[in-house]
This record gives C-alpha cells, sequence and structure tokens, in this order.
C-alpha cells in the first residue's frame, strides 16, 4: 500500500506544533549548519541524525526525504536511514 499520500509537504509546515510529532515529511531542503537545517526564507530546525557518518559538512545543501518529526526539547528531523539524505 502506497502511503506518501498521508506525508507533509514542505518546507512551510508549523514543525512547533506538538500534533505533528512523529508524522513524515516527504521532502524538505536547505542549507545544514551547526546541526539544523535552514530553509531558504530563514527559518531553521534541528536535524538529527542516528549515525554520525551520515551528518553532512556545515555549509552543504541538504535534501531531507521521508523523514521523521520528532521532538526532543525542540522539534527536530529525524534521519534513520543513509537514504533519508542527499548533499548537494
Amino acid at each position: 500500500e502506497d502511503v506518501t499520500s498521508y506525508y507533509l509537504h514542505g518546507s512551510d509546515i508549523d514543525f512547533a506544533n506538538p500534533a505533528l510529532q512523529n508524522e513524515i515529511v516527504d521532502r524538505c531542503e536547505g542549507v545544514y549548519r551547526n546541526g539544523a537545517l535552514i530553509f531558504a526564507h530563514g527559518r531553521h530546525i534541528r536535524a538529527f541524525f542516528t549515525r554520525k557518518k551520515w551528518i553532512p559538512k556545515t555549509g552543504r545543501h541538504i535534501i531531507l526525504k521521508g523523514v521523521r518529526i520528532g521532538y526532543h526539547d525542540h522539534p527536530e528531523l529525524v534521519v534513520e536511514t543513509a537514504g533519508q539524505v542527499a548533499v548537494r
């Protein structure tokens, strides 16, 4: 069964909304800097990688696909597999 129709889309999502915890974001892209994904319009959200080897270098443009919204003191995008992150 294709569940991608249930995914949230875009970087205009209100990540601070606690009701969105554990929801899946289809695609987000921006610049990775100091542990956060910074979107084109200046908004940012923490990015958590379950494996250190997947963490991109600061200043790299990345695309996250199919990542979960988690909360650890603040909202964060959780990258759980290597295929969820693409570095450009």
